[in-house]
This record gives C-alpha cells, sequence and structure tokens, in this order.
C-alpha cells in the first residue's frame, strides 16, 4: 500500500468520524430554540419534577427553583426555554402541573386599527400619545413600528379606552 493510497484512506475515516460528531453540520441544525413563555400553577403537585423539567430547557438550577417557587405562590412567571419544539415544552411542564402559554409578539395592521375608529391619521396620533409622522410612516410601509409599540397598538385596538384612561390621567398622581 503507498503512502498516498494510505493518506486517502486515514482523512475518508476522519471524514467520517466528523459527520458522525457533535460538531457536525447535522447537529448544528438542531441546536435549541429560544422560546418565551409565561407559566402558572394549575396543580404543582411535583414541584421537584416540575425544576427539572425547567431545568431540562436551559435554565439554571437556581433560576428553576426561583421559578417553581413564584408558581407556588399564585404568581405568573415570564421564562425563555430552549427546544426544537415549544409543543414539547408545553405538555412537559403540563404533565408536571404548570401551564405554559407561548409569548407572541402581535402584528398589526395600523392603518386596519385607525379605520376601525373612523379618524384621521392626525387625531389618531393625537388621542393616543403618537408621533403624527411615525403614523405616516407605519401606515405606508415606509417603516415597521417596533415591537412596544405594535404592542401598544394590539391594546388600543382591543381596550382603547385603557389607553385614553391612563393619557387622561397622566398629570394626576
Amino acid at each position: 500500500m503507498s503512502s498516498a493510497s494510505s493518506l486517502k484512506e486515514l482523512l475518508a475515516r476522519r471524514e467520517g468520524a466528523l459527520e458522525g460528531s457533535p460538531a457536525s453540520s447535522a447537529s448544528l441544525a438542531e441546536k435549541p430554540i429560544k422560546h418565551s413563555f409565561l407559566l402558572k400553577a394549575e396543580k404543582l403537585s411535583r414541584p421537584v419534577e416540575a425544576a427539572r423539567a425547567l431545568k431540562s430547557h436551559g435554565l439554571s438550577l437556581r433560576k428553576a427553583h426561583d421559578a417553581v417557587n413564584r408558581l407556588a405562590d399564585k404568581k405568573i412567571v415570564a421564562v425563555s426555554l430552549e427546544a426544537q419544539d415549544q409543543d414539547a415544552i408545553v405538555a412537559g411542564l403540563a404533565a408536571v402541573g404548570v401551564a405554559a402559554s407561548p409569548i407572541v409578539s402581535p402584528k398589526v395592521d395600523v392603518k386596519t386599527i385607525r379605520d376601525a375608529f373612523g379618524i384621521s391619521q392626525s387625531e389618531f396620533a393625537t388621542r393616543f400619545g403618537l408621533e403624527l409622522n411615525s403614523l405616516r410612516n407605519w401606515e405606508q410601509q415606509r417603516y415597521q413600528a417596533d415591537p412596544a409599540i405594535q404592542l401598544l397598538l394590539k391594546v388600543i385596538e382591543r381596550h382603547p379606552e385603557a389607553v385614553e384612561d391612563v393619557l387622561a390621567g397622566a398629570g394626576r398622581a
């Protein structure tokens, strides 16, 4: 056997070993995805298992312990967890008595929301404390409203009286 052919064999064996290694491109494609959830205790009868479930999805043991304690106190807890499939997280936490609701940033159509009020851009901007030029840019899709503004616009769409109440009472302490 020549040294050239043995080198080819060595390289072929090495490539085969790399394909099965954790650092291969196939395993990089399966890297966990971060998902955000609001957690609420339903029947938290197995708190240790709940903490283990949270830890298995990327929380440190300390943060998992803190989250379970807050859940036991009937508080809602926001967490970012890692997994390929968020449904697996929801099912796994449900099995230990924790309801997990995915946090999804709302997508809004600013013009549709304003049109539902039947008012001008100027009046809408004034009524809800928005910059008129920004509102025009969002409606004409020159720019997209940032996530916080999209959330505010969704609240305006569903509960305009809450926003008006806050704005009208802003001067009062």
